[in-house]
């Protein structure tokens, strides 16, 4: 990731992106929306183990709730490498993997449908 949308990185250089094949790109729903910079934020999405967005981190669908439960504005935000936390938790903490689960139809990607609240209490 470069930073700047419309470019890449491939290797050590910083190259513009190319466009994917023909079709209309609609939008894809993010839930649970908490910005931390200008278009970059955690949101709702599929939790993969290998980089797939411009920036952002996503959130496991039911862990995004709840983060945006907890979060207020001006909330401090750290992204790094690393967090103190690693070297205890770090190792003990299941990591989530989405990346077979195929995405939802079209017809609801569209809707407000993508966007349902939970039911039940968000903290407990």
């Amino acid at each position: 990731r470069s930073g700047s949308y419309g470019f890449s990185v491939q290797g050590n250089r910083i190259v513009p992106s190319t466009g994917g094949g023909p079709g209309r790109y609609v939008g894809y729903p993010m839930g649970y929306w908490c910005e931390f910079a200008p278009a970059y934020g955690f949101h709702q999405g599929f939790v993969h183990p290998y980089p797939r967005t411009h920036g952002c981190i996503r959130l496991h669908g039911e862990a995004a709730p709840k983060f945006y439960a907890l979060v207020k504005i001006g909330t401090p935000v750290n992204i790094a490498n690393t967090q103190p936390e690693d070297a205890t938790l770090g190792s003990t903490v299941q990591r989530v993997d989405d990346s077979k689960t195929p995405d939802p139809p079209a017809s609801l990607m569209i809707t407000s449908a993508a966007f349902e609240k939970p039911s039940g209490p968000l903290l407990q």
